[in-house]
This record gives C-alpha cells, structure tokens and sequence, in this order.
C-alpha cells in the first residue's frame, strides 16, 4: 500500500472511529472536530505513509496535545503543535515523519492537522492503539525509547525543553509545567528511528479509525453495534442504561466508575467500568470482563455515537463493547505500564484477555 492524501471524508471517518477507540477518553469530541473542519476548510489534507515503508534510518517525531478537557474546549489547537516541532527539530535536526503518540479523537486529528502544516507524512501506527492516561501505557515507554529532548510550547509562544531520566518523570514534569502553561500545549519528542518505529508501534491504528469510521457510517439507520462488534472482531458486553456515574479530579486526571444496568432480558445484570480519564477496566456482574491493554467503549443506543466520560450521563440508553489488544499490546512489559493505571482504578489483578474472561 502507497502513501496517500487523507481528504474531506475519510478524515471525518476516522475522527468517529478514533473516537471510538479513545476508550471513553481521548479529549472533548468538539476540539476534534474543531480541527476536522480546519482542515477541511484550509484544504490541509495530511499524507499517510504505511508503517512498512517508513525507512530504517528515518527520525521520527512524536507531537502530542497536551491538555484538560475545559482548555481544550476554550481554545483551538493549531500553531502550539507546529511550535513545539519546530522548535524541536531545530534540537535534533531533520524530521522525516510523525507517529501520534495514542489513538483518540484530539491526539489522532492533532497530529493529522500538524502534519499538513508541515508537509511531513503521518505514519499509519501510534504508540498505544487506544487513548490513554498516562505515557507509561505507551509502548514507548514500555520498550525503554529515548524520551529526549521533549518540548513544550503553549499559547503564549513560551517553549520549554526537558530532558528526563525516564518517559515517567516527562509525564510527571509535563504535567505541572502544562498546568503552568495554562493548561494547554502542544509538545514534541521520544526521538526514535524508522527502524524502531517498525519493531515496536502498533501497526494500522489510523486505517483501523478509518474502517471503524466508515462502518458506522453506513450503518447508523441500520445496527451499528452489531456491525462494530463485527469489524473489530469485539465483544458486545451489555445494551443497557447508565445507572450511576461516580467521578472526581485528581493530579490532572478524571478518576470514576460507571455502572450500567441491563435492558430487557439483562435487567439484573450491571457491568461497571472503572476509568482514570479513559476506560480500563470493566465488571460483568462483578466479575472481570475487560482489562487494559484490552479496550472499552460505549456507543449511544440512539445517537449511534460514541460516548465519553465526560458526555455520560444517567439514564443513558448505550452499547458497552469491547476489543482486543493489538498483539504487540499483549506482552508482559505493555502490562506492567498499565500496573499503575489499574491499581488507581481498583484492580490489582494480572492481565487476562478478554476472550478468556468472556468465555468464563
């Protein structure tokens, strides 16, 4: 497969299916879609390279959006991500193509829209195949990648450069510095080659949005939740009604449980999810059902859209639908990144796929 441009429809296909797959999280849908129609309207149209084609000796960016939900809403990502990459190649050199960091409905458009600024390609892979709280969940991090230099650069045109001991204290040391930013930037780092891109990220995350895009499109006035659940060779876990949602903020993070309560014949049966901004972990009648690297979402019974955390709310008639991981997702080392994730959510277990916790 060839690089190719993304246009008008496809990229609206794969804001849905990266919706999709930000697990509940992944930012406000508005400022994705905010993005989407700048692109649209600027004829910015990024190019997409296949992972497989990507040289061996080609450096690779990572550009991230980093921000809460309310500053995201307040104010448009655009010249901070192209800011931060700029100021970071003039560190580190030429750039030869991105990678998102996540796949979700901000950081999967951002890097998209910061591609077609720069004229780089974007590489069809990122670092998680799902949205995710924190970088330990990334690969990166799980295969030791160099997190240096890291560039942060806000609204203001401030920029800050911080070379850390681990992927971990970037995460701690952004997060503040982000807060002090007032609580919006674009960054840019992890400097990794072709070579390792091809052996550690998650292959086909943006094609893989495009499909799940374009299934809920043709099926919206038909059964969307029977044809997601077929295309991503999912589970569908329960039709139900949201019950109750517990939530609170914390360190940067939305911590909480959802728990929705079965219709018709599943009336007495609940499933719960745990979430720390994005799902990752989900109960069946108080059993594990799902846990991360394993992926959850929620799909609006009457919308046919998808639902985040930050749109729930009680009484909400949904789908919830689990994935599979990405095989590259399922090792030891990309488990212990979620270790502390899932213990902040309550679960203190060891991963089991979800094809085996559903078989139980």
């Amino acid at each position: 497969m060839a690089t190719r441009v993304l246009e008008e429809v496809v990229l609206s296909d794969i804001l849905d299916g990266a919706t999709i797959l930000a697990a509940g999280g992944g930012g406000p849908v508005q400022a994705g879609r905010s993005l989407l129609n700048s692109m649209i309207t600027r004829k910015l149209f990024p190019k997409l390279i296949p992972l497989e084609e990507v040289s061996d000796s080609a450096r690779v960016a990572v550009p991230i959006a980093m921000g809460s939900c309310a500053t995201l809403l307040e104010n448009f990502l655009d010249f901070q991500m192209v800011g931060a990459l700029e100021t970071y190649r003039k560190i580190v050199g030429s750039i030869d193509a991105l990678i998102p960091v996540e796949t979700g409905q901000i950081n999967t458009l951002a890097v998209l829209y910061t591609a077609a600024k720069t004229n780089l390609p974007v590489i069809d892979a990122d670092g998680t195949g799902r949205s995710i709280p924190e970088f330990k969940n990334t690969v990166f991090y799980s295969r030791k990648a160099n997190p240096n230099p890291f560039v942060m650069y806000d609204s203001a045109r401030n920029n800050v450069t911080i070379n850390a001991s681990s992927l971990d204290e970037i995460d701690r040391l952004g997060r503040t510095i982000c807060t002090e930013m007032g609580g919006l930037c674009g960054a840019a780092g992890i400097d990794v080659s072709g070579a390792m891109v091809k052996e550690i990220a998650v292959p086909e995350t943006i094609s893989q949005c495009e499909r799940l895009g374009r299934v809920l499109r043709h099926n919206r006035d038909k059964d969307p939740v029977s044809a997601l659940v077929n295309e991503g060779g999912g589970f569908l876990l329960m039709r139900g009604l949201i019950e109750k949602i517990e939530s609170k903020v914390a360190h940067g993070h939305d911590y909480g449980s959802l728990t929705v309560s079965g219709l018709g014949k599943e009336r007495n049966r609940r499933v719960r999810i745990g979430f720390k901004n994005e799902g990752l972990v989900a109960y069946r009648d108080n059993k594990p059902a799902v846990i991360s690297p394993d992926h959850i979402f929620m799909l609006d019974l009457f919308t046919h859209m998808p639902v985040t955390f930050t749109d729930a709310v009680e009484g909400l008639a949904l789908a919830v639908i689990a994935f599979r991981a990405h095989p590259k997702r399922r090792t030891p080392a990309d488990y212990d990144g979620f270790r502390a994730s899932l213990r902040d959510v309550g679960y203190t277990g060891e991963y089991v796929p979800v094809e085996e916790l559903l078989a139980e």
